[in-house]
């Protein structure tokens, strides 16, 4: 974007009436995948969310969400005689190169729940969570569940499965399917000290039964506590059973010039009498991946018995048969006060490690480990409300550290002086394409470090603003990075397509400062100016990711 744009734009923040901006670019090839950013806001009905994004095998894009109407261009197929006019769940399918809709599904809001863990299987098929399902949809009867896992066929046109999820009374934190296409869940506890599990169903009699925490034949259950079996034995233990003695986590951090974990004395200084700090002796799991092997990847975080919220990471990997493989925590010593949680887990298809993400608050007395190579190699302080996030790269065979690095701002002059280190930024999604590239994107406030080649290269306003980070596969230096807006906003959603450019879908304000929009007609879902009534609403981007990578600063 030209600079004398940037300045013009700027000028216009100024002002407290929204005003949208459209930034004028070339004309593109329609046989192509956009070439110069296209942002805009999401206008196909009234008080629109988007739930979930995905890309299928062959690049196309899938986008849902509910919507309390829905007005798009061309065939809408009407689930069990839907009428768009009330409220209801839409999928949309967008083919490259994304100028028009491919296929457009609909169902009323009392035939379909709103959906979790969208995912592409590889032949095409969608698979989603919903609370709800209206027997019509059904290709055979189900029995009554607290919710459903649902499958697409490759076609998009008719469900081909639905299993009823009756083991656990909740919805699960995230639904997939291994290499044998059977369903794999994770469910957690809303409870700060709740009980999680890990199920899988099992079709056509097929093998691997071993995970018998619990089972009826056809699904089996790891419980994530530790009185599970599947844990006795293994790196919790010694918490559970009232040790003196930090459980061995294997990380690499002595090669770091840090301490071990292992042999430490535990002091529990917050708890009373001295006594156990991990009430009820459970986990909090919180994200879920199935790695290349097909190994069970679990993230979450074990809640500590504290004065005020404590949580620590962990990260796990179970065999496909139920065994537990390796834990790490990632953390230079534990109790790290006061918290951290997941915010991201996935996969590498190229090297098949795990990237994982965690959220780090302030006034960490321990912090997560830190890569004298990575990018922003330092914690930002212990003074204040600190909330950045942590990017780790995992070795999915042995559960090692590779790579890390933090993710945050760099905030000059904090308006509080309560909170001198105040710093604000957090991953809300992430995506790794092949080649190892990380794509992380979230809400950051001013300060944050771009790239100079970036869409938007600062901001000048505090607030959450919503940015998107290119990181390389060594998490050594961004490739690419930028804000998508100076106005109030995050992004939800985040994947990669064809060719490595990032599709983005979140939130923003639509009062005060404007969405940046541009070249939004060549997105049919989207419009130039905000939907009347709403405070906050949906948009859209898709941001080229340039080959070339460019000098970055925390002052661009």
């Amino acid at each position: 974007v030209p600079k004398e744009k940037i300045a013009e734009w700027l000028e216009k923040e100024k002002s407290t009436t929204p005003v949208p901006v459209v930034w004028k670019s070339a004309v593109e090839d329609p046989k192509e995948s956009p070439k110069v950013p296209v942002v805009g806001w999401l206008n196909i009905g009234k008080n629109c969310t988007v739930d979930a994004v995905c890309t299928t095998p062959d690049g196309r894009l899938v986008l849902m969400g509910s919507s309390d109407t829905l007005e798009i261009p061309g065939e809408i197929t009407c689930w069990n005689n839907a009428g768009t006019d009330s409220p209801g769940i839409f999928i949309i399918v967008l083919s490259p190169p994304y100028n028009k809709v491919d296929k457009a599904i609909w169902a009323s809001a009392n035939d379909l729940g709103k959906p979790v863990s969208l995912r592409s299987e590889a032949g095409g098929s969608l698979t989603f969570v919903t609370p709800t399902i209206a027997r019509a949809l059904t290709p055979s009867p189900v029995s009554q569940a607290p919710a459903y896992f649902v499958r697409l066929d490759s076609s998009l046109k008719q469900i081909s499965n639905v299993y009823p999820l009756d083991a656990i009374n909740r919805l699960p934190v995230s639904a997939l399917t291994d290499q044998l296409n059977r369903p794999v869940f994770l469910y957690g506890s809303p409870d700060r000290h709740g009980e999680g599990a890990l199920l899988r169903l099992f079709e056509n009699g097929q093998a691997e039964r071993s995970w018998n925490d619990w089972q009826d034949g056809s699904r089996d259950i790891i419980k994530l506590d530790f009185s599970s079996p599947f844990l006795a034995g293994g790196p919790f233990a010694l918490w559970a059973k009232g040790g003196g003695v930090y459980p061995d986590f294997p990380t690499p951090i002595g090669n770091w010039g840090a301490e071990s974990n292992a042999g430490q004395p535990m002091v529990w200084t917050n708890v009373k009498n001295g006594g156990n700090p991990i009430s009820g002796a459970d986990l909090k799991p919180e994200a879920l991946v199935i790695d290349k092997e097909g190994n069970a990847i679990v993230a979450g975080t074990i809640p500590f018995e504290m004065g005020f919220p404590d949580f620590d990471p962990f990260l796990m990997s179970f065999s496909p048969e139920g065994k537990l493989r390796w834990t790490n925590c990632f953390l230079n010593g534990l109790l790290s006060e006061p918290d951290q949680k997941t915010q991201a887990l996935e996969v590498d298809p190229s090297s098949g490690d795990i990237l994982v993400c965690y959220w780090q608050h302030g006034n960490n007395q321990k912090t997560l480990l830190l890569d004298p190579n990575g990018w922003l190699n330092k914690f930002t302080g212990t003074n204040g409300n600190i909330k950045i996030s942590w990017i780790g790269r995992v070795d999915a065979e042995s559960g090692k550290l590779k790579n890390s690095t933090y993710i945050y701002s760099q905030m000059p002059n904090a308006k509080n002086p309560r909170w001198p280190d105040l710093n604000s930024s957090g991953v809300n999604a992430m995506g790794v394409a092949d080649g190892g590239r990380v794509y992380a994107a979230g809400s950051t406030t001013i300060s944050f470090p771009t790239t100079s080649n970036a869409f938007l290269p600062g901001v000048t306003e505090y607030g959450g603003h919503p940015m998107l980070v290119v990181l390389r596969p060594d998490l050594s230096a961004p490739h690419y990075s930028t804000y998508l807006s100076a106005g109030q906003g995050g992004v939800d959603h985040i994947a990669i397509l064809p060719g490595g450019a990032a599709f983005c879908a979140g939130r923003h304000s639509t009062e005060g400062t404007a969405l940046p929009v541009t070249s939004a007609k060549s997105l049919p879902l989207l419009s130039e100016s905000p939907p009347s009534g709403q405070k906050n609403a949906v948009f859209l981007a898709i941001i080229p990711i340039p080959a070339d990578e460019a000098d970055w600063s925390f002052n661009n």
